[in-house]
Formats: C-alpha cells, sequence, structure tokens
C-alpha cells in the first residue's frame, strides 16, 4: 500500500491498494517511484498538484526550489509491506507551510497525486 494524503472524497487510494495487492510488490515499489518523481518535478518546476505553476513570492523567485533541499527531502522509503512517501527532517515542516499556507503565505501544494500522476499510474497499471 502506498500511503499518501489525497483531498476529501477522491476514493483514488482504495481502488489502488485493491489494484496493488493484485500486483504485487514491484507494483507498490514501481508506482511509488511514479509518485515520487512527479513530487520531485513539481518541486523543481514550481508546480501545483492542481495544474500550472504555484504562486510565486514578493520576490518573484522560485519559491519550491530555492536552495534544493526541499528537493532533496524527497523520500520513498519501505516499512512491512507498505511504502511511504514523505519529506525528512527540518524539510517537513516547510513543506507543511508550503502545501496548507500560512496566515501570512498562501498554500502552494506540490504534494499528493496530480492528474498526470493519476494517469502515469492508470497507465502503468494497464500496460505493467
Amino acid at each position: 500500500m502506498i500511503k499518501i494524503e489525497l483531498q476529501p472524497g477522491q476514493d483514488y487510494l482504495g481502488n489502488l491498494k485493491r489494484e496493488l495487492e493484485l500486483n504485487g510488490t514491484k507494483a507498490v515499489n514501481d508506482i511509488s517511484n511514479i509518485i515520487k518523481s512527479d513530487i520531485e518535478v513539481n518541486i523543481a518546476h514550481g508546480r501545483s498538484i492542481y495544474g500550472g505553476d504555484v504562486k510565486p513570492n514578493k520576490a518573484g523567485t522560485r519559491v519550491l526550489f530555492k536552495t534544493g533541499q526541499l528537493f532533496r527531502s524527497v523520500r520513498n522509503e519501505k516499512s512491512g509491506k507498505d511504502r511511504f512517501i514523505f519529506l525528512d527532517g527540518s524539510r517537513s515542516q516547510i513543506g507543511t507551510w508550503l502545501q496548507y499556507g500560512t496566515r501570512r503565505m498562501v498554500a502552494r501544494p506540490f504534494f499528493g497525486f496530480a492528474k498526470t500522476t493519476l494517469e502515469k499510474i492508470d497507465r502503468y497499471l494497464k500496460n505493467g
């Protein structure tokens, strides 16, 4: 099983879990790599999981990839039968602020399933 947060009302994970149980460990590893790769692309290119670019900061610099630390903090690790995709270390707090925003900062959701990610997973499950 892959554990990653989805927006309320999305039932994609339930279906994905059933597919992965049928397809085995290789599918879990391959799909978690697809998800991790897409999250890294979002960070590197300042893209939102909802499509398009995230809102730039006041200085107009790249919000999600300033030093590369957030990009390098994306992890894809196994624990038992589960795979976890997460941000490690001090970047997890910064990732939370970016994902959900703060009182002073607009949300810039970059971590999760983008429509293109779901399409890649569907293609993988259909074609192997």
